[in-house]
């Protein structure tokens, strides 16, 4: 055995152990921070698709951070698109369109049940009319034809 680990002392031993304790703990905490940095860099700068020996894609990989936002501003762009006025083209102008065609079918539907509650009124005060002349017809005839 080499002289200079013969000549050790316990309390030696025992600083060299905790300092070599301490700098293992030290290591794995950064490199556990050092690992979720590189996660976070390879989620912003994106992870490219990998492929075997024949050419198939085995891995495939996702798109960092600005290509993201550039397919969200593109969506985004697409959807203003539509809900803004455009003279006819977007669907707010359909909507409104279609806004204006309910509000026209509810007026005339209202029209139409105002003529249709009068009619009744006039087919009630009929009815009771023709019920009167029934009436008359029968005491009529009940008065004037004979019934031998």
């Amino acid at each position: 055995m080499p002289e200079w680990l013969t000549n050790l002392v316990f309390g030696e031993i025992w600083l060299t152990t905790v300092w070599g304790g301490a700098a293992l703990v030290l290591f794995i905490k950064i490199w556990r921070v050092l690992r979720k940095v590189d996660g976070f860099l390879v989620e912003w700068n994106g992870k490219p698709s990998k492929k075997d020996a024949q050419g198939n894609e085995t891995d495939e990989g996702s798109p960092g951070v600005a290509f993201r936002i550039k397919t969200l501003e593109e969506k985004t762009a697409k959807i203003h698109h539509e809900i803004t006025p455009n003279h006819g083209g977007s669907m707010n102008d359909g909507l409104k369109r279609v806004e204006e065609g309910i509000k026209r079918v509810e007026a005339e539907g209202l029209q139409t049940a105002g003529k249709l509650t009068e009619h009744i009124k006039i087919s009630k005060s009929k009815d009771a009319e023709q019920e009167e002349t029934a009436r008359q017809v029968s005491q009529l005839a009940s008065k004037y034809v004979d019934t031998e």
